[in-house]
C-alpha cells in the first residue's frame, strides 16, 4: 500500500471514530429552545391521546371499528412515544430542570392510559370504555395545561 493510500485510510478512520460518538451526545437547547421543544411534544401526546380517546368512544357507541380502532391505538401509543422521547433526549438546562420532571410524569402517564385503552380495544372489554374516556378526556386537558405553563 501506497504512503499516500495509508494517509488517506488513516484520515478515514479518524474522522469515522469522531463522528460514531456525535450520535451520543443529547442535544443541549438554550431555555427557551427547551421550552419550545416541551411544548411540541405535549401537543403532540394531547393529540394522540385525543385520538385514542376518540377511537374508544365510538367503539363505545358501536360503531364497530374492531381492528381500525385497534390499529388507530396502536398507531397513536407509538407516536406518542416518540414525542415523548423528542423532548427526554435532551439535556435541559438547569433552569428547566423542575419542568423536565413534570413533563415527563404526564408524558409517562399519558403512554400508560394509551396503553391501557389500547388493551381494552383489543380485549374488546366494553366496561372499561365509559372510563377510559372520562380519563383520556382528562388527560388531554391535563397535557394542554402543562404546556400552557411553560
Amino acid at each position: 500500500m501506497s504512503r499516500r493510500s495509508v494517509q488517506a485510510l488513516s484520515l478515514a478512520l479518524l474522522l469515522g471514530l469522531l463522528t460514531t460518538g456525535c450520535g451520543l451526545v443529547p442535544n443541549r437547547p438554550d431555555a427557551e429552545g427547551w421550552t419550545v421543544a416541551a411544548r411540541q411534544s405535549l401537543e403532540d401526546a394531547a393529540s394522540e391521546v385525543a385520538t385514542v380517546r376518540v377511537a374508544t368512544e365510538q367503539q363505545q357507541k358501536g360503531r364497530q371499528l374492531g381492528a381500525y380502532g385497534v390499529v388507530t391505538a396502536t398507531t397513536s401509543e407509538e407516536a406518542l412515544g416518540k414525542a415523548a422521547d423528542s423532548i427526554l433526549a435532551q439535556q435541559p438546562p438547569a433552569s428547566r430542570r423542575d419542568a423536565l420532571d413534570r413533563v415527563s410524569q404526564a408524558l409517562g402517564d399519558a403512554g400508560d392510559l394509551v396503553s391501557e385503552a389500547r388493551i381494552a380495544l383489543v380485549r374488546g372489554d366494553e366496561a372499561e370504555y365509559d372510563g377510559l374516556v372520562k380519563r383520556l378526556a382528562a388527560m388531554s386537558t391535563r397535557l394542554d395545561d402543562l404546556r400552557a405553563s411553560l
